[in-house]
């Protein structure tokens, strides 16, 4: 597996719903945790249905390098604060309230 194949498949895909993508995505988020590290829990509440914080529309947002990149930004600030994804939402909307 590779991000080459992520990709390829994210193509292959065109537009998902239901089940469809809970499928895909499930799939997806083992393969990206492993090939860059992240946090598969945290991964979990940013990409999967029906939490999706990241607010992206899979599979063709995963084709896209800045979402990629916007991603790794907060896979990367999690690990600086020392903070789950769940402690980071929670205190953005303790913020927003």
């Amino acid at each position: 597996m590779s991000i080459y194949t992520i990709l390829a498949d994210a193509i292959s895909q065109g537009a998902l719903t239901g089940t469809a993508l809970t499928t895909y995505v499930a799939g997806l988020e083992p393969y990206l945790s492993l090939l860059t590290g992240w946090d598969s829990v945290n991964l979990t509440l940013l990409i999967r249905p029906p939490q999706n914080f990241a607010t992206l529309t899979l599979p063709a947002d995963i084709k896209s390098v800045p979402i990629l990149m916007r991603l790794h930004d907060r896979m990367v600030m999690l690990q600086q604060l020392g903070v789950s994804a769940t402690d980071a939402i929670a205190w953005s909307k303790s913020f927003c309230y």
